[in-house]
């Protein structure tokens, strides 16, 4: 029998402390699984698929938004016209919808190819895929739908103070994209998790 000398770091280590049959069936697991650079290709691709969406949504629904909240708070609640508060609100819900539904669209093309760069290089295979896509769709519909109210909250709020043109479509379509990354970075804190 040959004596080991246990004093040298490597034989220190859990791996070192293992029986033969966990030693044999064994796969070291990296520290951070997590930090490979297609994960991060991916988390990085998700947020800018969910931003890009969130800014187009604001750019073409946030100013319609904007109009629908005005007209309820003019004529719904304060002239007292259940009928014109009905009808806005039914607007504004329409306008949410469809900006959802630009930001998903958006958000699912850049996933698609994030992702499809991903299972040609093999680092993923397809049902990672799909999840991811599929996942990133709802992403930026939800990411959508909070960048049109908030840019259309953004754009009544400026146009109170008096401002108009540009300054309002540059903060609206940043507010939307600021709203479509928080909804993505929301995604990847409950995946984590």
């Amino acid at each position: 029998m040959v004596a080991v000398n246990t004093t040298y770091p490597v034989y220190q280590s859990s791996y070192a402390q293992r029986t033969p049959y966990q030693m044999a069936t064994a796969t070291e697991q990296p520290e951070n699984p997590t930090s490979s650079p297609i994960d991060t290709f991916r988390r990085v691709s998700s947020m800018v698929g969910a931003g890009a969406g969130g800014g187009l949504a604001a750019y073409k629904f946030s100013e319609a938004m904007a109009e629908g909240m005005y007209n309820h708070s003019q004529l719904g609640e304060l002239g007292g016209i259940k009928g014109v508060a009905f009808a806005s609100f039914k607007e504004m819900g329409t306008i949410g919808i469809k900006g959802a539904g630009v930001s998903a669209l958006v958000s699912a093309g850049v996933s698609a190819v994030a992702n499809g760069i991903g299972l040609a290089q093999g680092k993923i295979d397809k049902n990672t895929a799909a999840k991811n896509v599929v996942g990133d769709t709802i992403t930026g519909a939800i990411g959508g739908l909070s960048a049109v109210t908030l840019g259309g909250l953004g754009g009544l709020a400026m146009v109170k103070m008096g401002m108009t043109g540009l300054p309002i479509t540059i903060a609206t379509v940043a507010i939307g994209a600021a709203s479509g990354v928080a909804a993505a970075a929301i995604k990847d804190k409950i995946m984590k998790n």
